[in-house]
């Protein structure tokens, strides 16, 4: 067991919903500020994401057991967000005065939000933070599904790619490229290594990418 794997997955997530109601608080107070309304107002679909979506699973102790499938990739993802999310809504924003281009980070964060809640639940009873299988597990390969192989890690990378593009600080755009998405490409490739044995996957994957389609 490596030491991500004696990390409770419970630790970092409420750490991010902490990080977040401090976030809001603190950009309360900068109202004369260029963007700190709009932070505020993405800290909290960031927070309804959590609440909403995310608490279930995140707070279920079962779940969260270190198993030697993950490798503490599901601990790895939930730290890496927990550091992006402080770096990105502590900091303030790079830009002085509101532009039309601010419009497309708050698409990229709701349409990650949506996608990342549709697939988990296309998903269903097959979804769960550990790397593991069920004993009738089968490949799904409906909704979401039909264009990517991982569409709510997808949601997820859309929705902190929108924070980092709307914040655009230097620190959210590094632990966004050096820290979040490695960690969700290690997770990735270690769920694949268990989801190749499940019948039909192996087919079903030729067909799709892992993320992006004709990219990767």
């Amino acid at each position: 067991m490596n030491f991500l794997q004696r990390i409770p997955t419970q630790i970092p997530f409420l750490g991010s919903v902490a990080v977040t109601v401090v976030a809001i608080v603190w950009n309360l107070g900068f109202e004369d500020a260029a963007g700190r309304f709009g932070t505020v107002g993405l800290a909290l679909a960031y927070l309804a994401m959590l609440l909403v979506f995310e608490s279930r699973v995140a707070l279920n102790s079962r779940g969260a057991e270190a198993r030697s499938d993950d490798r503490g990739t599901g601990q790895a993802i939930a730290c890496a967000r927990l550091v992006h999310v402080a770096c990105a809504l502590l900091w303030p924003v790079s830009w002085t005065h509101w532009e039309l281009w601010v419009v497309l980070p708050g698409v990229l964060v709701i349409s990650g939000v949506v996608l990342r809640h549709r697939a988990i639940r296309t998903l269903g009873r097959f979804y769960s933070r550990r790397v593991r299988t069920l004993e009738d597990h089968r490949a799904v390969t409906h909704g979401p599904y039909r264009f990517v192989r991982h569409p709510a890690y997808t949601g997820a990378l859309l929705m902190h790619l929108g924070m980092t593009l709307y914040q655009l600080n230097i620190l959210s755009v590094v632990t966004f490229v050096a820290l979040l998405a490695p960690a969700f490409v290690w997770r990735i490739r270690t769920e694949e290594r268990l989801l190749m044995k499940i019948t039909g996957y192996e087919e079903y994957a030729r067909g799709r990418r892992r993320l992006l389609p004709l990219v990767w």
